[in-house]
């Protein structure tokens, strides 16, 4: 008979500081670029959060990869591509805003998801947790569920108070279903 696995969820580690915080705002000021500055506040918290439930101190100490143990970028670290993705997703939705000048786009939204949308990375390339997942592949869990849900309560609670203004519901989905996630 197979074994069960098990569902951890992240559970900090350490306390969230000041010091994480700013770390956070130094790595990633991009996070400014929220126009709604409490949801920016939410944001910085999601990521202090997630920090604190692995190994990793700073967003620049996660590796530069894609997935663990994939292809290593030469330099760099996770830094890039989060600031990136914001970057990106801003200048999609400014063009696509000026193509298409009837459609409201919900910056607040927009910015905060291209934010978050790689929250989980501390607990999915902690060294602690790929140990663990290595030595008993059975005990692994859903190695994204855990911390993408505790990490992005106060963000995605957020979001979701804001369907009404957007076309949309934005509801959890089975890959985040942080309605079901124990409180942190």
């Amino acid at each position: 008979m197979a074994k069960r696995m098990k569902h951890h969820y992240a559970g900090l580690r350490r306390p969230v500081t000041d010091e994480t915080r700013a770390g956070v705002i130094e790595d990633f000021p991009e996070i400014e670029l929220v126009p709604d500055k409490a949801l920016g506040t939410r944001c910085v918290e999601a990521w202090s959060y997630s920090l604190c439930c692995s190994d990793f101190h700073r967003i620049r100490d996660i590796p530069p990869w894609g997935n663990p143990n994939g292809p290593i970028l030469r330099k760099g670290n996770q830094t890039e591509h989060l600031r990136g993705v914001v970057r990106m997703t801003k200048a999609m939705a400014e063009e696509f805003e000026h193509s298409y000048p009837q459609v409201h786009i919900d910056w607040d939204v927009l910015i905060a998801g291209a934010v978050c949308h790689d929250v989980g990375k501390p607990y999915e390339f902690d060294p602690s947790n790929r140990i663990r997942w290595q030595a008993d592949p059975a005990d692994s869990g859903s190695r994204r569920s855990g911390i993408r849900c505790s990490a992005c309560m106060s963000a995605s609670r957020s979001v979701c108070r804001r369907r009404s203004r957007i076309s949309r519901s934005v509801t959890p989905t089975k890959a985040c279903t942080w309605a079901s996630a124990p409180s942190a």
